[in-house]
């Protein structure tokens, strides 16, 4: 390294130019001469010697060896295959032509023995008064369904039965009917000679429908509930189409109107109170509160003469009120030419 003033080389380790003094900067290294350094040459690997005859021959006879294993595995499969085409000969098979009647396994009495003394099946089927009762309710909502929409919602309020219903009965009867004798079907196909036992259940599922006749014809009973079902499904419409008309009816009893101005308001005139004073003529309002007013409910009414000219005004203010609560606001008259009053203002607060 240099001295930055006069130009000075640094001796090794200084801390100050033996020249003229300077302080020689710190942080800066001391240059180090550059090594060159020579590139590293590969040396090949040494060329594989020539392989012997002898090394030769035993290749030679590794292949021979494993063609003949492959030849082997080979003439097993085909045998394998041969062997199961001859066995699969042997028998009918779900599709073919021979197969397509019940009677190449089962016939009547088989059947009939099968099924003897076995014929419970109470579960799969409506009773008769399961049908009667369906039947029953479905005249009365089809009655009530030619109701106001008022009836009809006190129709479903006292009805208990008007539920949506499910079809708890066996839907897939034939499967049913097959599947309560599966063991004792299954035995009669594995011992026939004519049938691969490997194929009972294929056999089973590919006869199921005719097995299921047989043993409906057995037992006397039906191969499904379709008028069991017609009718869940024609209760649930009805039952549907009452709800719908009884969501129209409004949150008031009938013969009050809903005010224009507060949907939670609901009124009506009534003539069945005297007026709290014989000095003077009044009418009175019957309110409903949908959702209560806690701080009071304001009233107001036009006084109008014999020719329906407002004349003058009268109010009625109530006290907090409850949700659903209904209360009878009375307003006064003392005009002597008060004829009829037009109610203009309610408020609830």
């Amino acid at each position: 390294m240099f001295c930055i003033v006069c130009g000075n080389r640094y001796e090794t380790n200084a801390n100050f130019c033996n020249k003229c003094g300077t302080k020689r900067p710190e942080g800066v290294a001391e240059a180090q001469p550059v090594v060159a350094v020579a590139p590293q040459v590969k040396t090949p690997p040494p060329p594989k010697p020539p392989r012997t005859e002898e090394q030769k021959a035993k290749t030679r006879k590794l292949v021979k060896i494993g063609t003949s294993i492959v030849a082997v595995f080979a003439l097993i499969i085909a045998v394998q295959a041969s062997l199961s085409a001859v066995e699969y000969s042997k028998y009918v098979h779900p599709g073919d032509e021979k197969g397509k009647s019940i009677e190449l396994a089962f016939d009547g009495d088989v059947i009939e023995s099968i099924t003897e003394g076995r014929c419970d099946f109470a579960s799969l089927y409506p009773s008769k008064n399961d049908v009667r009762k369906i039947e029953k309710h479905l005249d009365l909502m089809t009655a009530a369904n030619s109701k106001s929409n008022r009836a009809i919602q006190s129709y479903l309020r006292n009805a208990s039965y008007a539920r949506e219903k499910t079809n708890q009965f066996q839907a897939d009867v034939p499967a049913a009917l097959v599947d309560a004798f599966r063991t004792d079907l299954i035995k009669v196909i594995e011992s026939n000679d004519k049938l691969d036992p490997k194929e009972s259940d294929e056999w089973l599922a590919y006869w199921e429908e005719d097995l299921a006749a047989e043993i409906a014809a057995k037992c006397n009973v039906p191969l499904d509930n379709a008028e069991w079902a017609e009718n869940v499904n024609r209760f649930n419409a009805i039952l549907s189409q009452l709800k719908s008309k009884a969501d129209q009816v409004p949150w008031y009893p009938e013969g009050y109107s809903e005010w224009s101005s507060d949907s939670t308001l609901a009124w009506k005139w009534y003539n069945g109170a005297s007026c709290s004073s014989s000095f003077w003529s009044c009418w009175h309002v019957k309110v409903i509160t949908q959702s209560g007013c806690p701080s009071g409910l304001y009233g107001e009414i036009n006084i109008m003469d014999g020719g329906g000219t407002v004349i003058d005004y009268t109010n009625d203010l109530i006290g907090g009120t409850s949700p659903g609560d209904t209360v009878l606001m009375e307003f006064t008259a003392t005009n002597d030419s008060a004829e009829t009053g037009r109610l203009t203002e309610l408020n609830c607060y």
